[in-house]
């Protein structure tokens, strides 16, 4: 099972009669072994014993357009440094481009 947590939850709802459940596995960006199988599959199951009639999985955000654009204003905040700025490129860069 994915976490005892998420566990806990399914069965919790199912014991409410909740019969509808979405799951965002907002931990994760990318998609991979525990949100595939562990989610996808072994939670799916345990909710279907518990009752629950239709489960769905919100898929992982990935490299959505509107993600990275986030992440971008985040960093971008975080640093102080402002949307429009280009920054000069590092010497560890300069460097690659001569070894190569």
């Amino acid at each position: 099972m994915a976490a005892a947590a998420a566990y806990r939850t399914i069965e919790r709802l199912g014991h409410e009669g909740v019969k509808e459940m979405l799951v965002a596995p907002i931990s994760f960006v990318t998609e991979h072994i525990e949100t595939l199988h562990e989610i996808n599959i072994e939670a799916r199951e345990e909710a279907e014993k518990l009752g629950i009639e239709r489960f769905r999985m919100m898929p992982a955000v990935g490299d959505s357009p509107l993600f990275i654009a986030a992440l971008k204003d985040l960093v971008l905040r975080a640093t102080g440094i402002e949307a429009g700025f280009v920054a000069e490129p590092l010497a560890s860069a300069e460097l690659g481009s001569v070894m190569t």
